[in-house]
């Protein structure tokens, strides 16, 4: 399986609701795939270095990253 066929169901139901229907800029898009890649680099860049502080820290970078998209939108998407 390729990473393409794991994120692109992804981000089709990012891009859609239960009708079908379009509810993402493609401005906001394009920063949450933008902040998805800088989390995954920075979880690969720590995780390669992961012996060093630094290592450690860039990989709670990256996953802070993620975890900051997910507060984002779910608040969102629920309407809270």
């Amino acid at each position: 399986m390729t990473c393409v066929s794991l994120v692109m169901p992804i981000i089709a139901y990012t891009l859609s609701n239960q009708y079908g229907r379009v509810f993402m800029s493609g401005e906001q898009f394009w920063v949450t795939v933008a902040i998805f890649t800088l989390g995954v680099m920075l979880i690969g860049g720590g995780y390669s270095r992961s012996e060093t502080r630094s290592g450690v820290a860039l990989m709670w970078g990256g996953a802070l990253c993620m975890i900051a998209l997910v507060f984002y939108y779910i608040p969102q998407n629920l309407a809270l």
